[in-house]
């Protein structure tokens, strides 16, 4: 009988051990549970948040700013593949008062200068009669011949070229074939197209 006696302790503190691997087991289950549900109501807030917030405001300033350029200490925008932007610092800092006279409305300034190999040399600055200014948009007369980047700018941190944007290249060529287009949507933030 002691043997039998052994057999059925040896089955019951067996049955014990499985039970309380079995609690430990749902419990871990739970605890996986509860943080799948709470990562999944994260992620559809954030979906909510970056799509269906009026107009793609969330959405477009993320994206301007991953297509976007800040400009360094030493007025120079390096843009990909070993081109940059330089700035002469008093054009620059003439570019940063009209920026900051014209908040109310976009408007647009021609940056005269040279490309010279990979570089665009911004020398000069002035701005075109503009004829009709909103909040979201601006129309002017064109650049001149001497132009390298015609630039306007966009509502702040809206780093992103609209499609009519993009068609203007055109007829910015026609006029510089070196030229490309520009946008400033902070104080030290560009995006560029065509080079």
């Amino acid at each position: 009988m002691d043997v039998e006696d052994d057999l059925k302790n040896v089955k019951e503190s067996d049955l014990d051990i499985i039970e309380e691997l079995t609690e430990e087991e749902k419990r871990k289950r739970e605890r996986l549970k509860k943080f799948l549900v709470a990562a999944t109501g994260i992620f559809l807030a954030a979906i909510t948040i970056v799509y269906l917030v009026p107009g793609g405001y969330v959405l477009n300033i993320l994206e301007g700013q991953i297509d976007s350029y800040a400009i360094n200490e030493n007025f120079v925008i390096d843009l990909k593949d070993s081109k940059q932007v330089v700035f002469n610092e008093t054009v620059y800092n003439e570019l940063l008062a009209m920026y900051f006279a014209e908040q109310r409305s976009e408007f647009k300034a021609c940056l005269e200068g040279y490309k010279e190999v990979s570089s665009y040399y911004v020398t000069g600055v002035y701005q075109p009669e503009m004829y009709s200014q909103s909040f979201s948009h601006v129309s002017s007369e064109l650049c001149n011949k001497d132009t390298i980047i015609p630039l306007h700018t966009h509502p702040y941190k809206h780093c992103t070229f609209s499609l009519t944007d993009i068609r203007g290249l055109d007829s910015v060529r026609k006029v510089n074939p070196d030229a490309i287009i520009g946008l400033m949507c902070e104080p030290d933030r560009f995006n560029f197209y065509g080079f």
